[in-house]
């Protein structure tokens, strides 16, 4: 059975200088660097984290790898009930990353 619990309990939130940046953002600002990439990376990290204890996988031990691929395939699942085209996003989804790793290059 899934667990149920806050991620706050856990110690899965986002270090305080990363939720300082987050109250400061503004939508429509383009803070595209290296830093803003590795803050994206840590705003997907903390779900993850949180996943892999909901669904009893130890991600330390069992790998970042193994959460993302059970995590796909559930977000897959979750898009056939919302009736989202998943493949769709997910190239959308591509394209954003690509953008934001060529800003991130342009700038450095």
């Amino acid at each position: 059975m899934p667990k149920t619990a806050t991620p706050e309990k856990f110690g899965f939130l986002p270090p305080p200088e990363l939720l300082a940046r987050l109250a400061a953002w503004k939508p429509g600002t383009t803070d595209i660097s290296e830093q803003a990439n590795r803050d994206r990376a840590a705003w997907a990290e903390a779900p993850l984290r949180y996943f892999a204890h909901l669904t009893g996988l130890d991600y330390e031990a069992d790998q970042p790898a193994t959460a993302l691929r059970d995590l796909l395939g559930d977000l897959m699942h979750l898009c056939d009930v919302l009736e989202i085209d998943f493949d769709g996003e997910l190239d959308v989804a591509r394209g954003h990353y690509n953008a934001e790793i060529s800003e991130e290059s342009e700038a450095s």
